[in-house]
């Protein structure tokens, strides 16, 4: 019996409190092929999560808690040998905003420097912050310390909503956001300061993840050994649930009233069918990589629809959480950035035809062009497009119901 787990993305708390967790761990063996890592997923397919069980795995200090957390996952049986061996350096940068009192370069500032304390504070080190005028600054003093400490293993920074200080602007002043990312010398600066560290052998591992491309442009260009797998079909359903996951999940038992003495509820094969139906049709279809033949289901909005659907077993009024629902406006200022007329001659095609072609960008660079390519990446990256297959080029289509009801 297991309680669902909407909104959670503690991994301890999951793997300790009886809820769901959909075992990802044997990813680990092959992210550790790679060092450096950039990996984008749209919002709400368990990023959060999956970096918050990386960080458990490879926390120095969660050496004792393994058996605890992993017993029964596939990486107990098969670790791999920098098991609990890097010192974790979490940086989460969702929580920046654009305001009157604060501009995003005080905010990435802000956060950075909390992140920073925070580390030293986790692992008890002995490092004092000689200069934090500059989220680059604050990084460099905090690296110069560890250095200084002469301690056996490396610092693994993990990055998660890397790009969530631009993305913000996107509900605003679309001439706000082109500025902010034409001066954005404050983001190149912090990620160079990684890349001569990485150099430099403190830094072993990175791993980034966020949504949009649009600030990779920026980021790589300080640091550029960062392997992008976002569209490798070997990391392809990373996140999200793949169709034997969500089956498998739909014949489990659930506990719907903690605290309670209420039997469990579960499923008779007949509303398994009947679930799995809703599900394939409004939360799965997206594809992230032309060579992979595994569709993703949205996580969360599976969570959320169990959640709502589990104790009386009534279809939710609304199939899209209204905490997380995406309305039209999101495609508006992005197709408004640059060129929008031409964007909207796109937009038309997709709802008309039902799909497009294009070319994946592996960056974008607004201030440099905005072209159909562009826009494309950009939709995809927001999982409102999705691969369909190629023919003369790649073909992406809506991925799904709930999406295609946000375009009309």
């Amino acid at each position: 019996m297991f309680k669902i787990p909407y909104g959670e993305s503690n991994f301890e708390r999951l793997r300790t409190k009886n809820f769901l967790y959909v075992d990802k761990t044997h990813f680990i063996e092959s992210l550790e092929m790679l060092y450096y890592v950039i990996h984008l997923r749209p919002r709400r397919f368990g990023k959060s999560l999956f970096v918050d069980m990386l960080d458990n795995y490879y926390d120095v200090n969660s050496a004792d808690k393994f058996d605890t957390l992993f017993s029964g996952l596939y990486i107990h049986e098969n670790p791999t040998e920098n098991q609990n061996n890097y010192y974790v350096l979490r940086f989460d940068f969702s929580g920046i905003q654009n305001t009157a009192s604060e501009n995003l370069e005080q905010g990435f500032l802000r956060r950075v420097k909390m992140d920073v304390e925070m580390f030293i504070d986790r692992y008890k080190l002995a490092i004092t912050l000689n200069n934090v005028s500059s989220p680059a600054s604050v990084l460099d003093s905090l690296l110069k310390g560890f250095h200084a400490l002469a301690l056996k293993e490396q610092i693994y920074i993990m990055i998660d909503e890397y790009d969530h200080f631009t993305n913000s602007l996107l509900s605003g002043d679309g001439e706000e956001f082109l500025a902010i990312l034409t001066r954005g010398g404050f983001v190149r600066s912090f990620y160079e300061v990684i890349k001569r560290s990485a150099g430099a052998g403190l830094v072993g591992r990175l791993f980034v993840t966020g949504v949009m491309s649009v600030t990779l442009d920026s980021m790589t260009s300080g640091f550029n050994i960062a392997t992008k797998i976002t569209t490798e079909a070997s990391f392809a359903d990373m996140m999200g649930f793949t169709t034997d996951e969500v089956k498998d999940l739909l014949k489990l038992s659930y506990v719907v009233n903690p605290g309670k003495a209420a039997p469990p509820v579960a499923l008779t094969e007949k509303e398994q069918e009947d679930v799995y139906g809703i599900f394939r049709e409004n939360y799965n279809g997206y594809l992230f990589s032309e060579t992979s033949e595994s569709k993703v289901f949205n996580s969360t909005l599976i969570m959320y629809f169990l959640q709502k659907y589990l104790p009386r077993k009534d279809i939710p009024r609304s199939l899209i959480d209204p905490n997380l629902n995406q309305t039209g406006t999101t495609i508006q200022n992005i197709v408004e950035l640059k060129n929008s007329e031409q964007n909207y001659q796109i937009i038309e095609e997709i709802i008309t035809n039902k799909q497009i072609g294009g070319t994946l960008q592996p960056f974008i660079n607004i201030d440099a062009k905005f072209d159909h390519d562009d826009l494309i990446t950009l939709l995809f990256n927001i999982g409102m497009l999705t691969i369909k297959g190629f023919d003369m080029e790649m073909q992406f289509e809506i991925p799904n119901k709930i999406i295609e009801s946000i375009y009309l």
